[in-house]
């Protein structure tokens, strides 16, 4: 397999990656999950607002799940189409071939920097997800943007 086929591969496959931690993300509904404590008071017979502290409380404990969208709002897919933006920077800069070398390079390298900046800020919350499409970037800019080779020729070992 040549280098720019493997390139290209690592890229789409960084951008399958980003878009599936993205859904993931957005939709899972236990990505939140906690446990709310209601004091009630076990004595029925005062209906009073203020309890006194010689009475006995207890609690109803509810367990709670919940997305990250439900939690934060829609304003959050914003936070998560930041990956997706970065790893169709690198993928436009395996695909077009047309543009200056020196620029896909740098586009790629630099891809795939935000990126591994990206896992390591958010690594304990959502950054942990993003870390196959961050292997696959640097593998893509580890083959290089090299041309892809005419049909019928093949490269010298």
């Amino acid at each position: 397999m040549s280098r720019y086929r493997i390139g290209l591969w690592s890229a789409i496959g960084a951008q399958v990656f980003t878009w599936a931690a993205l859904v993931f993300l957005a939709l899972w509904p236990y990505t939140y999950q906690g446990v709310s404590a209601i004091a009630v008071n076990s004595n029925l017979e005062s209906t009073a607002v203020l309890l006194r502290a010689e009475q006995p409380i207890s609690f109803d404990r509810q367990s709670f799940n919940a997305s990250l969208i439900e939690v934060n709002g829609p304003g959050v897919l914003l936070v998560l189409l930041v990956p997706v933006a970065i790893t169709v920077i690198a993928l436009s800069a395996v695909a077009f071939q047309g543009l200056n070398r020196r620029l896909r390079l740098g586009m790629l390298w630099g891809s795939a920097v935000l990126m591994l900046v990206f896992c390591a800020l958010a690594l304990f919350s959502i950054g942990i997800f993003y870390v196959p499409a961050t292997a696959a970037l640097i593998v893509a800019a580890i083959a290089g943007i090299a041309r892809p080779m005419p049909q019928g020729q093949h490269s010298i070992p």
